[in-house]
């Protein structure tokens, strides 16, 4: 699925990763979630990357959201067709 972003971001369009303001997004409500949730904007190949290993800990997080996360970057990403 990160492949999806990286193509977009190495076509010269913009990407979206999406994380958690908060350090850990496990014991959080899906209300919480949204409401801790931040954008962050990529405009190259290596800005995805580096923006997921940063945050990669939240989408590899047993009993987190990180599913939902990707998710929301590929939404943001892509939009809804």
């Amino acid at each position: 699925m990160t492949h999806v972003l990286l193509l977009q971001a190495s076509d010269g369009k913009s990407a979206s990763v999406v994380c958690c303001k908060q350090a850990s997004t496990s014991g959080l409500t899906f209300d919480q979630l949204c409401q801790s949730a931040a954008q962050l904007p990529c405009k190259s190949r290596a800005e995805v990357e580096a923006a997921f290993q940063s945050q990669l800990g939240q989408f590899q997080e047993p009993h987190g959201y990180g599913l939902l996360l990707l998710l929301f970057s590929l939404l943001l990403t892509h939009g809804i067709r």
